[in-house]
Parts: C-alpha cells; structure tokens; sequence
C-alpha cells in the first residue's frame, strides 16, 4: 500500500503521519505552518527543509489536546485558521432546516399523485 494519499478532487499528495511523530517534529522545531481545516477536524502540516524526508505537507487527524496550540506557538510553528464566516453558518443552518422538510413535501406530493398508474 502507497503512503501517499490524495483525494479526488486535491491533487496535493499527503504523507502519512503520526500524532506523536508530529508532536516531535514541532519539539525539534521541523514544522513550518499549520493549517486547520474548515471544521477544524484535521490539519494540514507542512514541515521544514530540514526535517526528516524534506519538505511534504501531511494531512493530520486533530486529537483532543488543550496543550496543541500552546506548543505550536511555543516552538514558533505559524498557525492558520480558516476564519469563520457568519453568513455561510447562517445559510448551513437554514439550508440543514429547510431542505429536509421541502424533501418531505415533496415526496409526499408525488405518492399522491401516482393515482394507482402505472408509468
């Protein structure tokens, strides 16, 4: 099995690596950026040059760890986040209510107009 993984729609390839490799590359100051994803689920990594097989971007699972960004900022590892937008939480809130229940109505709609013919 290959070591790279890619997605369908990223061509970046990504390494895979471990939360206590991670953690130890950020101790030997080897990480470079951070990059948190929208639902700050995972992470993006990039590390250094000088780091153990170069420069390569690694995609990151976020454990629970209320001493993460403590020691990102303390071993001088920039850190991005994606800023959150208020309009589009608006328009996922209303768009998670609304399509469910247009959904319905609209299955409902067509169980009744089916008459008993056959199509």
């Amino acid at each position: 099995m290959s070591d790279e993984l890619g997605t369908l729609w990223r061509v970046e390839k990504y390494k895979d690596l471990t939360y206590t490799q991670f953690w130890n590359l950020v101790s030997e100051h080897q990480v470079e950026q951070v990059e948190f994803t929208g639902d700050r689920r995972a992470m993006v990594v990039t590390t250094k040059d000088t780091a153990p097989g170069g420069r390569r971007k690694h995609r990151l699972g976020v454990p629970f760890d209320p001493n993460l960004y403590d020691h990102l900022v303390v071993h001088g590892v920039y850190v991005k986040a994606p800023e959150p937008s208020v309009l589009q939480d608006a328009f996922q809130a209303i768009f998670r209510t609304v399509f469910p229940i247009w959904l319905a109505w609209m299955l409902i709609r067509l169980s009744f107009r089916y008459d008993g013919v056959v199509w």
